[in-house]
């Protein structure tokens, strides 16, 4: 039996691909749940919808055209409808074997929905959301905006990026093994307020920040009476927040 390989370098970038869609119709239902894995998430939260759209692009990535279009099978999006949440889930096989499994996702919800999104590799973006956000990536840039709820951030490695609306009493708490973060919030927020770096710089411009206390690698004040929690950190690299 002779295996026609169609990448003799054997770089696993020949690539078969599929798309999926699927609109589900929004009862009681008040969360958005995504489980990547390798791959891009985009949410985008529409005022006054009463769904959600879900878009992806599944990808495999092998030396041979047979093989990664045989294995687009075992690639799947896996959507479950929960009494109060949608959850959407990327399902591939445990050993890949050389192969790259990919699924980017376009997700449009309610924009006063919750959000909860783990990733694996790649970038996450969540768009025009009101409701309180959640996410976990290892390896890509994150990035926040018109976000209007709480939001509570994870990276290994790459950039956090946030244009956010700090509401009364919310909290903004991002950190970031290796890379930047970027912060815009209102000039008025309120919120008790702490950036620290490993080996970095933090810059605070436009905010009006009192009884501060800074280090080489702390900075620690409060803005407007302190009602709210800004925390901030990074490993290696630079922390700016800005009014705006």
């Amino acid at each position: 039996v002779v295996d026609l390989v169609d990448d003799p370098d054997h770089s696993g970038n020949v690539e078969a691909s599929a798309t999926y869609h699927r609109t589900l119709e929004v009862n009681a239902q008040e969360t958005i749940r995504v489980t990547g894995a390798n791959g891009s998430v985009w949410v985008v939260g529409v005022p006054g919808v009463a769904e959600i759209v879900v878009d992806a692009v599944r990808r495999v990535r092998s030396d041979c055209r047979t093989d990664a279009e045989e294995q687009l099978a075992e690639l799947h999006v896996a959507v479950h409808t929960w009494p109060k949440e949608f959850e959407i889930k990327t399902v591939q096989p445990i050993q890949t074997h050389g192969r790259s499994y990919i699924v980017d996702y376009e997700i449009t919800v309610p924009s006063h929905f919750l959000s909860s999104i783990t990733n694996g590799n790649g970038s996450v973006h969540l768009e025009g959301l009101r409701g309180d956000a959640k996410v976990m990536n290892g390896n890509g840039d994150i990035t926040l905006a018109g976000q209007k709820g709480s939001s509570w951030v994870t990276l290994g490695n790459g950039e956090i990026r946030a244009w956010t609306t700090l509401p009364s009493g919310g909290r903004i708490v991002y950190a970031v093994g290796n890379g930047n973060i970027e912060l815009s919030i209102q000039p008025q927020a309120s919120a008790s307020f702490a950036a620290k770096v490993g080996n970095g710089i933090i810059r605070v411009i436009g905010l009006n920040l009192s009884q501060v206390v800074s280090t080489q690698r702390l900075l620690t004040g409060v803005l407007g009476t302190g009602l709210g929690v800004i925390d901030l950190s990074a490993g290696n690299g630079q922390i700016q927040v800005k009014g705006g």
